[in-house]
């Protein structure tokens, strides 16, 4: 890198701030200690449980993965925390299955309108190297923060048996994500046509369908609450750990 003499300048600044890459800082891991490392000089982990290949020792995050997002980083420490246990307890083998439960819900009706809540922050002439700049939300700020959630942990569940294809959820969808169309304008796989085949063998052949985008959908309950026949339903997805049984040693 040349620098051109004479081309610095300098310019008055209240905060600098370095924007730098970063990398695993691996300097401590020593080949007795038989953790290892990826060619992209990360951790090396299970997928499943995030063991490395040390014996007891478990990673996840940046770490493990590379550059990612803090909801990533706490889904690592929550799986971590599962394995751990098990792998402490030794003969307990716990299986985490997905589960859902129908629930009444409807979100706030402003919850699009509310604005990002900015954390409270320390004084500039208090800031150093090492001080955390942002503070904690009051319970307030907090409370107000949680009501823009997009609840990802709950969806809409179509009843096939009670939908009568009325068109009611398309009309009150404020994402315009369901949609009412000719059956024949679906490309088709192999398990739609079993499906359809299924449905066409009942009283009458289809001939609508209700398509519905994942990624638009905001979770805002209006179109359960507008189904007349009560065919939409919310439900809430989580995990749940259930014992398999007893094994020993753990790895067999």
């Amino acid at each position: 890198l040349s620098v051109t003499e004479g081309s610095e300048e300098t310019i008055e600044a209240d905060t600098i701030i370095l924007a730098v890459g970063q990398e695993a800082a691996l300097s401590w891991n020593k080949e007795e200690d038989r953790i290892a490392t990826t060619q992209r000089g990360l951790i090396e982990v299970d997928a499943k449980t995030l063991a490395t290949t040390a014996p007891g020792i478990f990673a996840g995050g940046d770490v493990a993965f590379g550059p990612r997002t803090i909801v990533e980083a706490v889904a690592d420490g929550q799986k971590v925390a599962r394995a751990i246990e098990q792998y402490l307890q030794k003969e307990i083998r716990i299986r985490t299955i997905w589960k859902s439960t129908e629930i009444n819900h409807r979100m706030d009706d402003d919850f699009d309108l509310i604005p990002r809540q900015k954390p409270p922050v320390i004084d500039i002439d208090r800031r150093s190297g090492i001080s955390e700049v942002e503070l904690l939300y009051s319970r307030e700020q907090a409370l107000k923060e949680s009501r823009r959630c997009y609840r990802c942990d709950i969806n809409t569940i179509f009843s096939s048996t009670k939908c009568v294809l009325c068109g009611a959820c398309v009309d009150v969808c404020p994402e315009g994500c369901i949609r009412l169309i000719d059956i024949h304008q679906i490309r088709q796989n192999e398990e739609l046509e079993e499906i359809l085949q299924d449905c066409n063998g009942t009283d009458q052949e289809l001939s609508s369908a209700i398509i519905k985008d994942e990624e638009r959908c905001i979770r805002c309950g209006l179109c359960a609450r507008r189904c007349p026949t009560g065919a939409i339903m919310m439900e809430r997805f989580h995990e749940e750990d259930v014992l398999e049984g007893y094994v020993t040693p753990l790895d067999s």
